[in-house]
């Protein structure tokens, strides 16, 4: 399954690029500019839920990352951000993972084995794309 996901260009956990809401991985800057923007925006929507408070993926192994089943879904959930996103060095990533590595919960939220996932392409945002997905 395809699997897209917003992470840093040169940000790192593991070896492999941090999302806009990790703590560990992120600069100090990157994550009081991004993470904690994004965190106060979504953290009372439902309709962001946590990979632990939503009830189909019920939590995120450290193996795991998050990433949506397609980009209508990615750009939903980043309704708004895109240019902050950008503006931090954060870009659009597509894997590749194979059928039992990943679960996909509520709103197209996926979290995936990083350890299986193979890295197809990156892009940059797009805000024609971003209204053209989400008519914003």
């Amino acid at each position: 399954m395809r699997i897209w996901r917003v992470a840093h260009v040169y940000e790192t956990h593991d070896n492999f690029p941090s999302g806009p809401y990790a703590y560990i991985g992120l600069s100090d800057d990157t994550f009081e500019s991004v993470g904690l923007v994004l965190a106060a925006a979504h953290s009372s929507d439902d309709r962001h839920p946590t990979p632990h408070s939503d009830a189909v993926l019920s939590g995120i192994d450290e193996r795991e990352r998050c990433g949506f089943t397609d980009l209508e879904s990615l750009y939903s959930w980043f309704n708004g951000f895109p240019a902050l996103l950008a503006d931090h060095d954060f870009i659009i990533y597509a894997y590749e993972a194979p059928e039992g590595s990943y679960r996909i919960g509520r709103y197209g939220q996926t979290v995936f084995d990083t350890e299986s996932a193979t890295q197809l392409e990156v892009m940059a945002f797009n805000p024609r794309m971003a209204y053209i997905l989400t008519g914003s």
